[in-house]
């Protein structure tokens, strides 16, 4: 099932909107919401008091309010509350802009499921079941008027509820496309909030066959494309027809971490130079990370600052070394030592470009995308559990949620910390490690990805020795990783040569090494590396098993 549009799900109060909503948009790869979650959130006060200080019609006002806001979202499930309907305006607005799902139950079940809820202000009566009949009875023409679907939720499980409407929605979708002619690729935008320098993240598939869209994002007059030679045999193309009638230049570097230099840096230089370009000329990031640091760094230095777009083509770089605005080249003793804080002006992620990536490439990003879930969101991890597979498959949905959910959770940490001061330090999950193991193997060993699945892998055994985490905690991330195709060792390696190259990691300071270790899953914090005896027997322990 694709899902096109948004999802609603309506219905009598107890009967399962949100846990069915919440386990429907898992499956389908859709950002949840719960109306009356989301207008006790903005309000910061429940239901009930809304009820008790603005009585029943305030509450509908600000119903009317957030569903008008949740309905202009794209490729999303809402659950609603069970009056919503009563409004025509929500009415028109649900049949409109989704498929609408009308879950139904008994008087019965209803009771059942509600009857310790607090925060249902109608049943704060006397006769509950008098009042469910009641609103049944007013409430039924309503639902059924808007309804696409129609499901009973009595006796049932959710799992088994959400199976039965997936099987509805792949029914309904041909039916659709019959009627409505062709609806555009869906493209998600994300903003980084940083003031003047906030800057959109687009994702979908398509976008660089978009010229439109390249020519709307970078409006310079002058355009130096940077890539290389493995990406520009398949992409260059379509960024430099897009540009057919300014000042290009194409800068082509070897592909490779072990090419992230100062020299290779140089020649982006020399080609600036040779062209002439002025402080309002622009630079096009085409290709991975590498690509994109060293495109990122050559933009803050040239005539002290120059635009930049990144054009990400991995997933690595999708999800992670596009945003943020971390630039840099490597020294030859340790990753990312020379840089600079230096924002694009917009970060492009066709999801396109996945298809012709190597699966070893795809596992590579996919630790970045469980690095999000392990520090930040255990609902997003338990998605990752489920859907790996699927990831794997580069299931289209699948694919654009894994990359918005990563890139929203970076957008929150860089927009509150963007200097690496303080939060932003949480996104180092695994890295202070895998830095090592890459300057070990000098960076051919292996890919940026896999050294910091292997330091995440890592960095939990020290949490579990710590005793913050618990064997199946450590057993799920060993498995998810696994499952994304990722090592989780480092046979053959030195312990107390990751411990030397750690010391060199940029983020060391005076007082040492930090590190980004795990209370629990969704949940990380920034701590100091524990003495050098227990650290390297830890990592020795860990580092073959």
């Amino acid at each position: 099932m694709t899902a096109s549009t948004n999802i609603y799900l309506i219905g009598p109060m107890g009967s399962g909107k949100t846990a069915v909503g919440r386990e429907l948009a898992k499956a389908l790869g859709l950002r949840f919401f719960d109306s009356d979650a989301e207008i006790e959130r903005r309000t910061g006060v429940d239901i009930p008091f809304i009820f008790e200080k603005e009585g029943e019609r305030g509450f509908r006002e600000r119903e009317r309010e957030c569903l008008a806001e949740l309905t202009a979202e794209r490729r999303v499930v809402v659950a609603t509350g069970g009056g919503a309907v009563l409004d025509p305006a929500n009415r028109a607005r649900l049949a409109q802009t989704g498929t609408v799902i009308y879950l139904t139950t008994t008087v019965d079940e209803q009771l059942r499921r509600t009857r310790t809820a607090r925060n249902r202000p109608l049943l704060q009566t006397a006769d509950p079941r008098a009042v469910l009949e009641r609103l049944a009875a007013e409430r039924r023409p309503l639902y059924e008027e808007i309804a696409d679907i129609t499901i009973d939720t009595s006796g049932r499980q959710v799992r088994s509820i959400v199976t039965a409407l997936r099987q509805e929605l792949d029914r309904l979708e041909p039916l659709a496309k019959a009627g409505g002619g062709c609806e555009p690729a869906a493209v998600d935008t994300i903003e980084v909030s940083l003031g003047e320098r906030s800057y959109p993240i687009h994702i979908g598939a398509g976008l660089l066959a978009d010229a439109e869209l390249l020519r709307k994002t970078v409006t310079a007059r002058q355009v130096a494309i940077v890539t290389n030679e493995v990406v520009a045999k398949l992409y260059l193309g379509h960024v430099q027809d897009a540009f057919g009638d300014r000042d290009t230049r194409v800068v082509v570097l070897p592909d490779g971490e072990q090419h992230k230099t100062l020299a290779t840096l140089g020649r982006i230089f020399d080609e600036l130079v040779d062209a002439e370009f002025h402080r309002d000329a622009c630079l096009v990031a085409l290709g991975g990370g590498v690509v994109g640091d060293i495109t990122g760094f050559a933009a803050a230095c040239y005539q002290r600052g120059i635009d930049f777009v990144q054009i990400p083509t991995t997933l690595l770089s999708q999800v992670d070394s596009s945003v943020g605005g971390k630039t840099a080249v490597n020294h030859p003793r340790a990753k990312n030592m020379i840089g600079a804080f230096y924002q694009p002006i917009a970060v492009l992620a066709d999801t396109d470009t996945l298809r012709t990536l190597p699966p070893r490439e795809l596992s590579a990003g996919l630790a970045e995308v469980v690095k999000y879930g392990l520090i930040l969101d255990g609902e997003f991890f338990e998605w990752l559990e489920a859907y790996m597979e699927a990831l794997r498959a580069l299931e289209p949905d699948a694919l654009r949620f894994a990359i918005r959910r990563s890139c929203e959770i970076k957008a929150l940490i860089v927009a509150e910390d963007e200097r690496e001061r303080g939060r932003r330090a949480l996104l180092n999950l695994g890295h202070t490690f895998g830095h090592a193991l890459e300057s070990i193997g000098g960076y051919e060993r292996w890919l940026h990805g896999e050294a910091v699945a292997i330091g995440m892998m890592l960095a939990a055994h020290v949490s579990r020795a710590l005793g913050w985490l618990d064997a199946s905690a450590c057993k799920r991330i060993e498995s998810l990783l696994e499952l994304a195709g990722l090592p989780t060792t480092a046979p053959g390696i030195e312990p107390e040569a990751v411990l030397e190259h750690m010391a060199h990691d940029k983020k060391a300071d005076r007082h040492g090494i930090k590190l980004v270790l795990l209370e629990s899953i969704g949940k990380a914090c920034v701590a100091p590396a524990p003495e050098r005896a227990f650290l390297l027997d830890t990592v020795t322990r860990s580092i073959e098993t």
